[in-house]
């Protein structure tokens, strides 16, 4: 629902988004590229990425938010994240993706907040 009104409400896309959504597709489609996206971030093009998914569910388990890693690229597979825990992947990941549109100093201070 987050991606769909970014889209319908023309608000520019953060960067690392474009080519996920661009590609089109259903929402599932776009929401699983573009978790994709932010997993696959690499310190230089050649490196592994910065964070993995074993390295994310421990990340979210310090915000007190439990995910089996399973749980999690079940979501990922399927692209049907619930927002919050969207939300709390981005956080985890230190993604700059939504600078434009929330404070990630806010957000993890809700993340801890909630713990």
């Amino acid at each position: 629902m987050f991606l769909q009104i970014l889209v319908a409400a023309g608000n520019r896309r953060p960067r690392l988004w474009l080519q996920a959504i661009n590609e089109g597709g259903d929402w599932s489609a776009i929401a699983q590229r573009v978790i994709q996206a932010e997993l696959a971030q690499r310190a230089d093009g050649n490196s592994p990425p910065i964070v993995t998914t074993k390295e994310l569910v421990r990340r979210l388990s310090s915000f007190g938010a439990p995910v089996t890693s399973q749980t999690l690229n079940s979501h990922i597979v399927s692209g049907t994240m619930p927002l919050a825990l969207f939300l709390q992947c981005i956080t985890a990941l230190n993604s700059r993706s939504l600078d434009d549109y929330i404070d990630f100093e806010d957000l993890l201070a809700l993340a801890y907040l909630e713990k």
